[in-house]
């Protein structure tokens, strides 16, 4: 049995949406700022302890990260357009981040149109949608960082 100081976290794979079972060792005031701060952000718990422990991994400090951080939305959205639109200019964890996200169609968006229509634009090729990437991105990066460390 656990005392009062102890917390069960269910930490979601990434292949999959199962839960992992994960024990917290956090005292009861860490564990109410931790919910406090995760609400503030609009994210679940388990969202936020996700992208702080990965931008932890990768170089940002506590909660504020510096610009150029793997972490950084700026970085995010640079991804999600080289992904989209030049995915060959992609290597080593970038790459792998590329291949992360072609496993995951739920991260996509797909052109609604003919196919006459899609040979006459060439901007109507499926894309990264920035929004869905930013909520998986943690996971996305902890798995390259796993795999090529």
């Amino acid at each position: 049995a656990f005392s009062q100081s102890h917390r069960d976290v269910m930490f979601k794979t990434q292949s999959s949406d199962e839960s992992v079972p994960t024990v917290l060792f956090l005292s009861p005031s860490v564990t109410a700022v931790a919910i406090i701060t995760a609400q503030r952000r609009g994210l679940r718990m388990q969202d936020w302890l996700d992208k702080l422990v990965v931008g932890a991994c990768s170089g940002a400090v506590g909660e504020k990260q510096e610009v150029g951080t793997m972490s950084d939305d700026m970085t995010i959205e640079l991804f999600a357009r080289v992904a989209s639109h030049s995915p060959g200019l992609l290597t080593d964890r970038w790459h792998l981040l590329f291949e992360r996200t072609v496993l995951d169609d739920s991260l996509w968006d797909y052109p609604t149109t003919t196919l006459e229509a899609m040979e006459a634009d060439p901007n109507s090729t499926p894309s990264l949608n920035v929004e869905r990437l930013r909520r998986k991105w943690p996971r996305l990066l902890a798995t390259a960082f796993a795999l090529l460390s």
